[in-house]
């Protein structure tokens, strides 16, 4: 597998850190990451320069889309010739919150859009990926409706991520066993229970449970059981560390970098 972290958390840890950004890439380059999740509205050509530049690569880039605006489709198209010029040839899509009622119509033609995102992506050879989101309104947060769109939506690959599925009240291996045949990038989220800094911000999940970042390894999820599978089955693609929230991000990067993988 291939290490690789969020360029939020590298410049977020620039700020913290109180250094260049073009210093923190070095340093993270340097401690065996090969490549970042770049968000749209950070990709230019100046990030491009500084992760050329650094010798990073782009290792996904992920975007919310809201299906509901009628020029939705048209950003999307502008938004998969940028990846294609970057480089990149892997996009996260991040589909907006429902609105309250029934989800079935909803999923169905979310799934409709996905497919026509999908064929405008495979001529750039770009694989569109969907994953396990922690958002109690996203059409993604639950186990079965993921199935649903993965299943109705042949060409869409799963970002797997190790950390969300906790978010909904679900098991974490028993998602990964109903979804492994269509991993294609791995996330590797980490959870406490308990802050390992006295600013770190948690998630609060629906049934008020705050669930605080950590480097991968360091929480409460099976990271080492994931890493695992996915090697028996083959998987050689991206080890995504991430840790939104995180007071000390340094130090999360710096500990993510001892992860065997």
């Amino acid at each position: 597998m291939k290490r690789a972290t969020f360029l939020a958390h590298v410049t977020e840890a620039a700020r913290q850190q109180n250094i260049l950004e073009e210093q923190m890439l070095s340093t993270v380059r340097e401690w065996g990451f090969e490549a970042l999740e770049v968000h749209s509205d950070m990709l230019c050509p100046d990030t491009i320069r500084r992760l050329k530049a650094a010798d990073l690569a782009i290792s996904c880039v992920y975007r919310l889309c809201d299906y509901n605006r009628p020029e939705e489709q048209d950003a999307i198209r502008r938004f998969l010739y940028d990846v294609a010029e970057a480089g990149s040839r892997q996009v996260l899509i991040l589909p907006e919150d429902m609105t309250p009622g029934d989800r079935t119509p909803q999923i169905a033609r979310l799934a409709e859009h996905l497919h026509r995102t999908c064929e405008e992506a495979a001529p750039y050879g770009i694989r569109v990926l969907l994953e396990d989101y922690d958002g109690a309104g996203s059409p993604c947060c639950q186990l079965a409706d993921l199935r649903t769109l993965l299943e109705a939506v042949p060409a869409l690959g799963l970002a797997f991520d190790t950390g969300n599925f906790l978010y909904s009240g679900q098991d974490t291996l028993e998602a990964y066993a109903r979804l492994k045949g269509r991993l294609c990038h791995l996330h590797l989220k980490d959870r406490c229970l308990t802050p390992l800094h006295p600013n770190d911000q948690p998630m609060v999940t629906p049934d008020g449970r705050a669930l605080y970042p950590c480097a991968a390894g360091k929480g409460i999820l099976p990271i080492a059981t994931i890493l695992q599978k996915a090697q028996e089955q083959g998987y050689d693609g991206y080890a995504v560390t991430e840790h939104f929230g995180a007071a000390d991000q340094y130090t999360c990067l710096q500990e993510d970098a001892k992860l065997k993988l």
